[in-house]
């Protein structure tokens, strides 16, 4: 069996895309884009069925038309439904063909290229999402790097870009549509100039042509198998322009999208700066979500005054009555790469600045309290390590049987006979799902450790294993509520956006 690829064949997945690829060449490529956006939006009785369309698929097919060498407008023979049904049918049995489980290096991993591909589809848009970014960037000074390079790059402010988001994103959330046009924001024209309106809709749209050309440049020639468990480069371009309509190849793609938008955006425009100075924003907004639970904790600093140590610091230590919870902040996302691995490797590789580096920051700060006979010194702690997209890494167990388990070792053999965080003991979770987190404690529904203990429980047995820390906070019976923070501050955005409306009116009716 080859080392490399577990027995999987390239050529046979390339020999049934280039099926797929001869049978939607023989149709005008336009009706067959139009037929994929019509079964995307056909309506279906509950979000099981939409499921069930499996629109990652479709997406990958939209793709593969989009950058084909040979798309043509010309007048083909007519695509009738069942030869559009037998090119979807073509696109699920790729399935078989794509690497299956046994040919991942393990189980686990081919879960997180599942989990990457399918779980954005399972969520509606919450307010909560340009909340968040309102609190990340909103306060900036207007000569912060953030605030000049993206108000260079869009022509907007920050502020303004995710007020015209909520106006979008109102359209197609109360609107079973897929287009959206400068009409719709005629009610702000008072509030909005056009170049405004213009500027924001060049910034996240795209011409068919424009759009061809950038999927040809990132997406090369050669087609491989990890592309099947992409998520949709699509994110990058939320909706295209024709001729001023602004179509959306499906909205569940548009609210991704601007759920993150200025992060990707800033990302591509220059990936170390723009982290550079996101890191210490993220930092600040973890600190904001702890201080809200009420509970006592130290940051950073205190750190470094308290134990005379400014190597590897942590950045903060909930001190719980029985117990210290370590939390890091790594204002991180995965690579493309190591979404879609099926090698441990480069997971292990693409997680050594910030999942391995925190494990061992932890290490580092645990040890030197005990060794400085600290106050602060108790006999248990844990690790929740806070990135800002999910990656979908499980608990420190998960971690240390599929991904890391040499590079772990060699930390714990660091401090072989001194204090060990277990692996069961540590978790990697994403900013949303430690928010919820901060509410359950915030409200006495539980605490960092009985969370981190209920969850560890459950994951030492196969039959109540959790995938996804999402999945055990669901099943403690308890709302899964955003903090009063984020629900302020959506409300804020939409009650500004009541009160322009109805300014508009007012003076329309005055005119």
């Amino acid at each position: 069996m080859d080392d490399m690829n577990y027995g999987f064949s390239e050529e046979e997945y390339y020999s049934w895309y280039k099926r797929i690829r001869n049978k939607f060449r023989k149709y005008n490529s336009v009706d067959v884009l139009n037929a994929c956006i019509n079964y995307l939006y056909k309506p279906e009785k509950d979000k099981i069925a939409e499921l069930q369309k499996l629109p990652w698929l479709v997406l990958l097919l939209i793709k593969w038309i989009l950058i084909d060498a040979k798309f043509s407008v010309k007048h083909k023979k007519p695509l009738d439904e069942k030869s559009f049904i037998d090119l979807l049918n073509l696109m699920r049995d790729m399935g078989g063909k794509a690497r299956m489980p046994s040919q991942f290096e393990n189980t686990n991993l081919f879960m997180r290229c599942m989990a990457n591909q399918q779980l954005m589809y399972q969520h509606e848009f919450s307010l909560s999402y340009l909340a968040r970014q309102k609190i990340f960037f909103g306060s900036l000074p207007d000569n912060h790097y953030i605030n000049v390079t993206f108000r260079s790059e869009t022509g907007l402010s920050i502020i303004v870009f995710l007020e015209l988001v909520l106006i979008t994103l109102t359209r197609f959330i109360t609107k079973n549509t897929s287009t959206i046009s400068l009409s719709w924001f005629s009610s702000l024209k008072g509030q909005y100039s056009d170049k405004c309106v213009n500027d924001y809709l060049s910034a996240i749209s795209i011409s068919l042509s424009g759009l061809r050309n950038e999927l040809k440049k990132s997406e090369g020639n050669k087609r491989r198998s990890h592309e099947y468990w992409e998520q949709t480069p699509l994110l990058e371009y939320p909706l295209v322009d024709n001729d001023g309509t602004f179509l959306s190849f499906l909205p569940v793609v548009l609210y991704r999208s601007m759920e993150n938008y200025i992060y990707d955006k800033m990302r591509k425009v220059d990936a170390a700066r723009f982290m550079d100075k996101f890191g210490e924003i993220f930092e600040r907004y973890i600190d904001d979500s702890i201080a809200y639970t009420g509970l006592k904790y130290i940051k950073e600093q205190d750190i470094v005054n308290l134990l005379g140590h400014s190597g590897n610091l942590i950045d903060f230590i909930i001190l719980e009555s029985d117990a210290n919870i370590y939390i890091d902040a790594k204002a991180t996302e995965m690579s493309y790469s190591g979404k879609v691995a099926h090698l441990s490797q480069v997971v292990k590789d693409k997680t050594k600045k910030s999942i391995l580096k925190a494990i061992k920051q932890a290490h580092d700060v645990v040890n030197k309290i005990t060794d400085n006979h600290s106050p602060l010194d108790k006999d248990d702690n844990y690790l929740i390590v806070v990135t800002f997209k999910d990656m979908y890494l499980g608990n420190g167990r998960t971690f240390y049987e599929t991904v890391a388990k040499n590079k772990m070792d060699e930390i714990f053999d660091e401090y072989s006979g001194k204090k060990i965080i277990a692996p069961e003991d540590m978790y990697f979770i994403s900013i949303e799902q430690f928010d919820i987190l901060s509410e359950l404690v915030k409200k006495g529904l539980i605490t960092y450790k009985s969370a981190i203990e209920t969850a560890k429980n459950a994951d030492s047995k196969p039959e109540t294993r959790k995938f996804d820390f999402w999945l055990h906070m669901a099943s403690w019976g308890h709302p899964l509520d955003i903090p009063s923070f984020l629900t302020d501050e959506g409300e804020h955005m939409f009650n500004k956006l009541g009160t322009m409306l109805q300014t508009t009116a007012n003076k329309a009716r005055c005119t």
